[in-house]
């Protein structure tokens, strides 16, 4: 369970399957080995015909449990994979592997991981990204209550609480009621809760994050390949699992940008 993303970039598989079929033939293939190396380190070498799991799934009635044979999600997965040649040459392919287009960030959400994106934000508020970063919070009304509701289920974050991230000094936020400072609920809210993410909406994050400079002029946000040309990709030399599984997000944000797609969000 986590959020899932991937580069929406029209491609000869998906004339044939749709993003959302991508991320669940991937998942079914990545659950299925997933088993296939837990039931080996325990000694089980039964062929995948013969290892089933049970799972919990959503119906209309409830929830209800499911046994599932391993070697049947690995079959259904075979329909996607069996087009996997297409990805080796592919823009979108941010990860390297098949499918590399798509990436996972897994819940729960680390207290860690939300300090280290509102770290990404800022230091000047009176810079270019400080301003509109303020002016979007008040234009799209970014309260963080989405996930704060979340926030109650502890499958979800790791802190009931929103880390904050605050400034001295005027000229941020100061304008929206006197509190120089956001939440790392609010600034989730904008990456991961707007549906799929439009090339525009992610050059206004990548401004926010960092992956172009604070302080660049306006203009740059409406032009992708200024936007490209004074890019800054993240370092990928994280400790924390999680935090890599957000620089893909971010990578993902730059290739959205490079190919002018938006990036697919499953929140």
């Amino acid at each position: 369970m986590g959020i899932d993303f991937a580069v929406n970039l029209d491609c000869p598989v998906r004339k044939v399957h749709s993003t959302e079929k991508i991320v669940e033939l991937v998942k079914k293939r990545n659950v299925a080995n997933h088993v296939m190396d837990l039931s080996r380190q325990n000694g089980d070498f039964r062929p995948p015909s013969e290892i089933s799991f049970v799972r919990m799934v959503v119906r209309p009635e409830g929830p209800v449990k499911e046994n599932v044979i391993v070697q049947t999600m690995l079959d259904e997965a075979d329909v996607l994979y069996s087009m996997g040649n297409h990805c080796s040459d592919c823009p979108a392919n941010i990860l390297s592997p098949q499918f590399g287009c798509y990436g996972y960030i897994s819940y729960p959400i680390e207290v860690a991981t939300e300090e280290w994106l509102l770290s990404l934000l800022p230091e000047d508020p009176r810079c270019t990204a400080a301003l509109v970063l303020q002016r979007a919070l008040k234009d799209f009304k970014y309260d963080g209550g989405p996930l704060n509701n979340m926030r109650r289920q502890s499958q979800f974050f790791k802190s009931e609480r929103s880390p904050r991230r605050s400034w001295t000094g005027s000229g941020f936020l100061g304008m929206l009621g006197g509190n120089p400072s956001i939440t790392s609920s609010q600034l989730l809210q904008m990456m991961f809760c707007v549906g799929p993410v439009q090339p525009a909406h992610g050059a206004m994050l990548g401004l926010f994050l960092g992956l172009v400079p604070h302080d660049c002029a306006p203009e740059v946000l409406a032009d992708r390949e200024k936007f490209l040309h004074q890019c800054i990709p993240p370092t990928r030399n994280q400790t924390s699992a999680q935090i890599q599984e957000m620089i893909q997000f971010l990578f993902a944000l730059i290739a959205g940008q490079n190919l002018g797609v938006e990036v697919y969000v499953d929140f």
